[in-house]
């Protein structure tokens, strides 16, 4: 059953926030090397988990397939499985996902450190709203 499986990404989100959360710098002077690195892999795998999360909310939604991923947070929101704000959060967390992964232009470590800084509660709300729906499906 989805879930199991959904339990088990809404678990691999928290772990991948507290880690996050545990080793992003106070301030930008400081971000940099090596923690630099690991703040944007944990940004991308953050990203890909929630990505994964929604694909599987409409599996057990019984949705429909989608027919790219912008289509997934789109069917979570009509289905109101996800708010307006959060289908567009992840929407624009899907496309700086796509900058960190391809670089299609040099990577702005002051956009990836304010992104960081400013948008981790998207995570939260997004497993907040997976929770929801999972204790409504029970």
């Amino acid at each position: 059953m989805d879930k199991e499986r959904i339990a088990a990404k809404i678990s691999l989100i928290d772990e991948y926030l507290k880690e996050l959360r545990g080793i992003v710098p106070g301030s930008f002077s400081k971000y940099k090397g090596k923690d630099k690195r690991a703040c944007e892999r944990l940004l991308q795998l953050l990203i890909e988990s929630s990505i994964d999360l929604s694909a599987l909310l409409v599996k057990e939604a019984r949705l429909g397939v989608p027919s790219e991923e912008d289509d997934i947070f789109k069917r979570l929101e009509k289905a109101n499985v996800l708010t307006k704000k959060t289908s567009l959060n992840l929407r624009e967390m899907k496309k700086f996902r796509n900058v960190l992964i391809h670089r299609y232009e040099d990577i702005d470590d002051e956009e990836v450190y304010a992104n960081i800084k400013n948008n981790l509660k998207d995570f939260d709300v997004l497993v907040k709203e997976a929770r929801k729906f999972l204790k409504k499906r029970r």
